[in-house]
């Protein structure tokens, strides 16, 4: 992924999954202009009572998060919300995980995973 390209959107009807990389999400200045592209990408969702729009942040190569990085997951948690999109951390790395526990953000977001149970 290139300095230019800073999220990759795939979409799988009214879900969507953003990829980035770990240097975007945990940098200042980076943080706050990813949380602005993925905030960018809710605007442009249109909700309707017949579809039930996912939008899930694939966390599958980051592998720690800072605060500046929290604060922005946070803000896009509660736009989500309020937008009525269902918003999702995917495949988060149980480094991050426990982050996110002992921080207790953990009751806020979503988690979700593509492993196929065994």
């Amino acid at each position: 992924m290139s300095h230019v390209e800073m999220i990759r959107v795939q979409a799988d009807g009214v879900e969507k999954t953003v990829s980035f990389s770990t240097d975007h999400l945990n940098g200042s200045t980076t943080a706050r202009q990813l949380a602005l592209r993925i905030g960018e990408l809710m605007g442009s969702l249109q909700t309707s009572e017949s579809e039930d729009l996912c939008l899930k942040l694939d966390f599958t190569n980051v592998d720690r998060i800072n605060t500046a990085a929290l604060n922005e997951l946070i803000g896009l948690n509660s736009k989500a919300r309020s937008r009525g999109i269902r918003f999702e951390l995917l495949d988060v790395q149980q480094t991050v995980r426990n982050v996110f526990e002992l921080t207790r953000l953990e009751r806020m977001f979503r988690f979700s995973s593509t492993a196929v149970p065994v």
